[in-house]
């Protein structure tokens, strides 16, 4: 076989195949039938393990089955089991898509308000028989059965606007899972028996479990084309000008970093981007919060997370990356990464914190917004639409790459050769790595606020929350009840009124309750069932969203009448109508059945 000079000597790299460019098709070349969502699940990492059954000696442990399912509309496809706390799978699922009116276009594909659900099941075996004898016989009747371990979420357009998601992600699990236990505390183990601490994965330190695997289109859609026109602005002649020249000298040299200097308001407005910070103060319960146990900092980021989120392309199709006022989000109560990040860095900047504006890129979202809070030197970042925070060297933050920083004077872009947080060196003052706006180049400028003088809050109604919360819980009830058409539905209220009791001290602690508490606390249930129940709590947005997230876990497939079921609904209110939704639901089995 000839082999071509230029082709003979390119690197061969079979143990790190690298991913082609694709094409992108458009619309006129697509059918129903050619659209897939691919996605390659590599492995996850210290997932929890079962307490119910022995088998490492003097422990309450035992090796898990875990599968992935992903799930996209009406598609489900599942891995095969495996049977480790940190499995492998390298195994590739399809999913059809199906555009809404077979429409391909940009247009209508940047509506697409559908999720990728990724779900980490644990796989029993259900020994259905009641009688020893049978068993002696040499009968065997059983079922296999579905344990919920945590998800991952991904937005149909955050895949088609970045074409392709990899890496490593958190599973959002919940902060008590009842018959499992964290696998770090046999890990830890290991190292006590003498394995080298260098050899164990950092991520292993950081509490959570992990799932890799990439996600594509195929074949990739045609994205928008970006919005070129120029829009109608205030601003002086020469800060647009100097603007437009400090931005493309930058994407010149550094193409992939996300450089922002004017963004595009509600009005259709090019406003500079340091207009939209200034101090703003919280909502005054947040810093007077008793009985919790945030700091001010987390309690705020709370707050903050707790608003539901929408994309610009779902909240304004058609239309460019808008940027909403702090109190016009208050207003609408639904916003994208800008939106948080903006209002927490102002709540930030009002409690006397140095923080800034990050615009950059992250996993899953691709472009995002993050703030950054330095305190005693030491920089954190702070995801706004979760709420949770990062050391700037934590290696599993999702914000992989920083494009500029933003305060109400300046922005800084980074210039250094490497653009991960954890690889960068934050002082500001260093020209050679952070090169600001405004300098003796182009002197700074008296830029007003867009923000209003002050935010307006007030309490939200308890008749209100009372009354949504007992209409949510009603229709998770009834809901499930019709996922389980084919068998009796029977609900433990025993349980349910102990579950109730539970979930406001979860909303205080933000999940941090420990196992052990809620153990305790259900000991009497516990003697008598095999419990699979854990708490999910997410903002409150629509019914069809909690519908979804209760109906991903799976908690409802269990076969038969002889399980009973519970389930609790608590609502905190915050000011504004702000709500955070934890839901607590459980399937009991009686204790005569024997699980493997």
């Amino acid at each position: 076989r000839r082999v071509h000079g230029k082709k003979f000597f390119e690197p061969r790299r079979p143990l790190r195949p690298q991913r082609r460019e694709r094409k992108a098709v458009t619309a006129q070349n697509l059918s129903a039938q050619d659209v897939k969502i691919l996605v390659n699940i590599a492995s996850a990492s210290y997932l929890p393990m079962r307490k119910d059954v022995k088998t490492f000696k003097d422990e309450g442990y035992t090796y898990l089955r875990p599968l992935v399912e992903v799930s996209f509309m009406s598609y489900r496809k599942s891995t095969s089991p495996s049977t480790s706390f940190s499995p492998t799978w390298n195994e590739e699922l399809s999913i059809p898509f199906l555009a809404p009116n077979n429409d391909y276009s940009p247009n209508n594909l940047q509506t697409v308000d559908e999720v990728l659900f990724l779900n980490v099941f644990d796989q029993l075996t259900v020994d259905l028989l009641s009688d020893d004898r049978d068993r002696e016989a040499g009968l065997v009747h059983h079922r296999l059965e579905r344990r919920w371990l945590g998800s991952i979420k991904i937005p149909f357009s955050t895949i088609y606007f970045n074409n392709k998601i990899e890496g490593t992600f958190r599973l959002k699990s919940p902060p008590v899972l009842l018959g499992y236990k964290s696998s770090r505390q046999f890990e830890q183990r290991t190292l006590s028996a003498g394995i080298s601490e260098a050899l164990v994965d950092p991520s292993s330190q950081r509490e959570g479990s992990y799932l890799s695997f990439f996600a594509t289109i195929e074949p990739p859609l045609a994205p928008a084309d970006p919005i070129s026109e120029k829009f109608e602005t205030s601003e002086e002649t020469e800060l647009i000008a100097y603007a437009d020249l400090w931005q493309a000298s930058l994407e010149k040299s550094f193409p992939k970093r996300n450089f922002t200097c004017l963004v595009v308001d509600i009005n259709g407005q090019s406003v500079f981007v340091t207009r939209y910070l200034k101090a703003l103060a919280p909502p005054p319960q947040l810093l007077s919060i008793k009985d919790c146990d945030l700091n001010q900092m987390e309690c705020v980021a709370r707050y903050v997370a707790n608003i539901p989120f929408v994309q610009d392309s779902l909240a304004f199709p058609g239309v460019c990356d808008i940027w909403s006022t702090c109190d016009q989000f208050m207003t609408m109560l639904a916003g994208d990464e800008e939106e948080h990040a903006v209002l927490l860095c102002n709540y930030f900047l009002h409690m006397g914190i140095t923080a800034y504006l990050v615009m950059g890129s992250a996993i899953p979202e691709g472009s995002t917004a993050y703030v950054l809070t330095i305190e005693d030197n030491k920089p954190q970042l702070w995801n706004p639409s979760s709420g949770v925070s990062y050391f700037f060297n934590d290696p599993l933050c999702p914000l992989t790459s920083v494009g500029c920083l933003i305060d109400q004077n300046n922005i800084y872009a980074n210039v250094q050769q490497f653009d991960q947080p954890n690889r960068l060196s934050f002082n500001l003052e260093a020209t050679g790595k952070w090169r600001p706006f405004f300098s003796s180049k182009f002197p700074a400028r008296e830029l007003a606020s867009v923000q209003p003088a002050s935010l307006t809050y007030k309490k939200t109604n308890e008749d209100k929350r009372k009354e949504i919360q007992d209409r949510v819980e009603k229709k998770i009830r009834d809901s499930m009840m019709e996922w389980r058409a084919r068998y009796v539905t029977r609900w433990n209220r025993h349980c349910q009124i102990k579950f109730r009791d539970l979930l406001p001290k979860l909303e205080y602690s933000r999940g941090a309750e420990s196992d052990t508490q809620h153990q305790e606390y259900l000991h009497g249930l516990l003697e008598q069932f095999h419990i699979c129940g854990f708490p999910i709590n997410m903002p409150l947005t629509t019914m069809q969203a909690i519908l979804d997230e209760v109906k991903s876990t799976g908690v409802h497939l269990v076969e038969g009448s002889e399980s009973e079921f519970a389930l609790a609904v608590y609502l905190h209110a915050y000011p504004n109508s702000v709500y955070s939704v934890w839901i607590y639901v459980a399937n009991l089995a009686r204790k005569t059945t024997r699980i493997s």
